[in-house]
Parts: structure tokens; sequence; C-alpha cells
């Protein structure tokens, strides 16, 4: 909305695209391991930003979030399995992914089966880019 005549104000900022990830794990390959898991989803600066902690053998409810990238083919997310197998003990890597931005069309949600390298679980994301011009 302008306030004054001579005053510009921009409707959206254009800088700012949105990538909408949903992540669903199908199964649990570490049921055999002691303690929780936890899957870190974000941007590479920010591989925390979220968590989805789980106990190994359980079901996990699938959980959505939204990042904001500039530039799609600079931009990534980085999916990274960790087991904590007691309060006191280093949590121990299980596998991590970087799923670049720039693979998802811009037009439709797209939907992909991925998998960590060293048989971790079976996990399905679906994500949609929104680029604003």
């Amino acid at each position: 909305m302008i306030k004054n005549q001579g005053e510009y104000m921009p409707l959206i900022d254009s800088n700012i695209n949105t990538f909408d990830l949903s992540v669903n794990i199908h199964e649990d390959r570490f049921s055999h391991m002691k303690g929780m898991m936890i899957l870190y989803i974000g941007s590479q600066k920010n591989m925390r930003s979220h968590a989805i902690e789980f106990k190994a053998g359980s079901k996990v409810p699938s959980k959505n979030y939204k990042f904001k990238y500039v530039d799609a083919e600079r931009s990534s997310i980085v999916l990274s399995l960790y087991n904590r197998k007691s309060f006191w003990s280093e949590d121990e890597q299980i596998g991590q992914l970087s799923i670049a931005v720039a693979d998802f069309d811009p037009s439709s949600p797209e939907t992909k089966e991925i998998k960590f390298e060293n048989n971790g679980p079976k996990m399905t994301i679906q994500a949609s880019r929104n680029e604003n011009f």
C-alpha cells in the first residue's frame, strides 16, 4: 500500500524465495541401536536448525519445514542423522546428505525417495520451490 503519493513501497520482497520441505521416514534399519535417533534438517550454514528426535525402531511422524533462499543454484538443504546412546555420550553420526534446491522444479511440487549412503533409513521428501521475481 502506498502511504504518500511520491513514496514507492514494494508489494513483495523479490529477493526471498521459499523452499517447502516435508520429510517422512519410512523404515528404521537401525532398530538394533540403543537410545535416540536425531535427524537434523537445515541449510549448510545452519545444519542443526530443525531436528526430529525418535527412538530407534519406532514410527516417525512426518514433519514440514519452510526455508528461504536467494539463489537456487547455490542453496542446499542438509539432512544429518545421529545416534545418541545416552545423555553423557557423544552423538554418533550415521550419515549426511546434501539436497540441492535447484534439483527441484519451481513450477510443481516433487516427491523423491532418498537414502543415506551407508544403508540408512529410507526417506521420502516432498518439496516445492516458490520463486518471486
